[in-house]
């Protein structure tokens, strides 16, 4: 389920910063899948670091997992998109505006599908970035795995809302938890 309603409570200057950020980071993730000549399971050379001014905490594994990209790459050029007019400043992002919020969010949900984690606004009332991973999936046709890590140390949430599924759903594959 979209949360704009939480995004209501971040300023409008975080808002439109944060939009920007997340638009060139989904536009260079679709730029290198379409250049992408090896398998789609390889990882991508794009590694996001989220800017501590406008984000709430940090991506624990910033660099983004290939096979992720190819399943999500349609939600992510759709919410790429959607986002443009407030990107590039065609349109503001305002916390009054359900349409921008609404655009943000889908955006934010798409990367989220890529990285397997939250990414969360400075001031948004939602759990910092990096800590879970959320997937929404029509039909599944294979194996998804919500969070995979070496290690994990803190709280870590998989949520997965899967309509069809053919394969294997895994919500954490962890080596080691805790310290």
């Amino acid at each position: 389920m979209p949360e704009p309603i939480t995004l209501a409570l971040v300023g409008g200057a975080i808002l439109t910063e944060g939009v920007r950020f997340l638009y060139d980071q989904a536009g260079e993730l679709l730029r290198q899948r379409r250049e992408r000549t090896s398998e789609p399971s390889d990882d991508v050379t794009h590694r996001i670091e989220l800017p501590q001014d406008t984000f709430d905490g940090q991506l624990t594994e910033p660099s983004v997992d290939g096979q992720r990209l190819t399943e999500a790459t349609p939600v992510l050029r759709a919410a790429w998109a959607g986002a443009a007019p407030y990107a590039q400043g065609i349109d503001p992002v305002t916390p009054d505006d359900p349409a921008s919020l609404a655009a943000v969010d889908q955006l934010r949900l798409a990367l989220e599908a890529v990285v397997g984690q939250r990414i969360t606004f400075r001031g948004e009332a939602r759990e910092r970035s990096g800590v879970r991973a959320v997937q929404r999936i029509d039909e599944l046709d294979g194996d998804a795995v919500g969070i995979d890590a070496g290690s994990i140390q803190g709280r870590a949430e998989s949520e997965q809302d899967i309509r069809k599924a053919k394969g294997t759903v895994t919500g954490i594959r962890a080596e080691r938890i805790g310290p």
